[in-house]
């Protein structure tokens, strides 16, 4: 990262913690958080003229994630880590090869990333198929942050290192919701990184789709991730999707879809609002140490 320190407004609606006295999140304040509406607020003015740098752990997570947020921006860089794999969602006669589901999930990226204005960057690393591991297999989240942790933190570096003087970017990243190694390995090597990587970007956790419909996993992540920060003042932003578009967007990657995207699935497992939404958390950096668990 560079050496320059940004400075930056803070996000509205959040306090800062880091002369407080320490106190751990409880399930209670992730339940009712401070809720803020993107709609009603100035940060979404804010992400218009501003860089924004979002990473998704795969080709299809920013979008099934944020992208009614991402069309709204209309700009900003898009990072997708692990793309090199032979995943597709509906079966095939023949068990198809590595190159062939690049080309045709790619393709798919790009409509979306065109759709929303965005810039991309392939980091190309291996999914856990090609290593013969499963996804859901979280012993393997250690070699994947291995695998993922320079290229990532230098993609970045090299994004910040663009900024005006003393400007600050956006970052949004995973909160790792769920059992999907590549997703808590990215989610990993935020945690571990926070301190270097905030003094160029304010870190944005969004609320992996559709993992967060599920409402233990989701509870279960935004524990982790508050409990690691040691931090108890969280604030959740929240943007109402219009569903046919947010649909419309999640179709652009049809080989990642078993059965036509439904709104309970995209829909995370929050008490409020009920409705489709996209939504993601603050946790300011209380100087905790990062270590993995």
């Amino acid at each position: 990262m560079s050496e320059l320190s940004r400075s930056g407004g803070g996000l509205p609606g959040v306090g800062l913690v880091r002369n407080r006295a320490r106190t751990k999140a409880n399930i209670k304040e992730l339940l009712f958080p401070t809720t803020l509406d993107l709609a009603h607020g100035p940060l979404l003015s804010r992400f218009l003229k501003t860089p924004v740098v979002v990473l998704s752990a795969h080709f299809d997570d920013a979008c099934f994630s944020l992208g009614g947020l991402l069309e709204t921006i209309h700009q900003g860089t898009l990072i997708n880590v692990f793309t090199a794999g032979r995943y597709l969602a509906k079966p095939r006669k023949e068990s198809p090869q590595e190159a062939d589901v690049f080309i045709i999930r790619d393709a798919e990226d790009e409509q979306f990333a065109h759709a929303c204005g965005l810039c991309r960057i392939d980091l190309k690393c291996k999914e856990p198929a090609l290593y013969g591991r499963h996804v859901g297999d979280l012993s393997g989240v250690a070699a994947d942050l291995e695998q993922i942790m320079e290229p990532v933190l230098q993609a970045i570096a090299k994004i910040a290192a663009g900024f005006r003087e003393w400007e600050k970017g956006y970052l949004f990243v995973p909160l790792g919701i769920g059992h999907h190694c590549n997703h808590r390995a990215l989610n990993e090597l935020i945690l571990q990184n926070l301190d270097a990587i905030s003094q160029n970007y304010e870190v944005l956790f969004y609320e992996d789709q559709p993992y967060a419909a599920s409402p233990f996993n989701r509870l279960t992540a935004l524990l982790r991730v508050a409990r690691r920060l040691d931090t108890s003042i969280t604030a959740r932003y929240v943007l109402r999707n219009d569903w046919a578009q947010k649909k419309s967007l999640i179709e652009f990657y049809p080989t990642q879809l078993r059965t036509p995207p439904r709104r309970w699935r995209f829909r995370p497992a929050a008490l409020s609002p009920l409705s489709p939404h996209e939504a993601f958390w603050t946790f300011p950096l209380n100087g905790a140490p990062h270590v993995a668990e």
